[in-house]
């Protein structure tokens, strides 16, 4: 898996447009995925702020999850929070990192 993801990284640094890469990224997400990384490299990130003395930081995962913490449902981000149809409250907004 981290040959696949050094090959996609070479080829987007030698200026391959990412709509050629699709194939490749596939490939990754279904590695990760099998690996037991459940959000795979989807478009759910937020971009971290930039700091003093760096450039921009790397983004951060973001789901949506459970209100009360009590299960584990996750959904990606959208423009709208859903509503938990058990509690009817908003799903919490959750970075996870490292």
């Amino acid at each position: 898996m981290n040959d696949l993801a050094m090959r996609i990284a070479a080829a987007l640094r030698d200026g391959r447009p990412p709509a050629e890469m699709s194939g490749r990224l596939d490939e990754l997400e279904d590695s990760l995925l099998r690996a037991g990384y459940t959000a795979g490299i989807g478009p759910f990130r937020s971009v971290a702020p930039d700091l003093p003395g760096i450039d921009g930081g790397h983004p951060q995962l973001e789901v949506f999850a459970c209100p009360s913490q009590v299960c584990s449902r996750v959904v990606p981000p959208d423009d709208d929070v859903p509503i938990c149809r058990v509690l009817d409250r908003p799903l919490r907004r959750v970075r996870l990192g490292r």
